[in-house]
């Protein structure tokens, strides 16, 4: 546990507050920047999304859907099945 602690890249650390356990989180991808952006974009996204990553079996939070490292596949899925492809031509 020590040296798990003291390893910068661990997610343990030990803070003046006690034990911090990090996050980790996946680099930004595609569908993670889609996603974020059609959830500040469009208000009911928001609903959609939070309804199908429960419909496939998950209990995370919607930021830990996002962001976090495990769920690249599944956001690229959510990507396909709930927002329109782009029309050739727009950017």
């Amino acid at each position: 546990m020590a040296e798990r602690i003291g390893d910068p890249r661990s997610d343990l650390s030990i803070g003046r507050t006690g034990l911090k356990i990090r996050q980790r989180v996946s680099e930004s991808d595609g569908s993670s920047d889609i996603l974020a952006a059609e959830i500040d974009q469009n208000a009911v996204f928001e609903g959609r999304l939070q309804r199908w990553i429960s419909n496939n079996g998950l209990t995370i939070s919607l930021t830990s859907f996002i962001y976090g490292s495990a769920y690249k596949s599944l956001r690229e899925a959510a990507v396909q099945e709930l927002l329109p492809p782009a029309r050739e031509g727009e950017n």
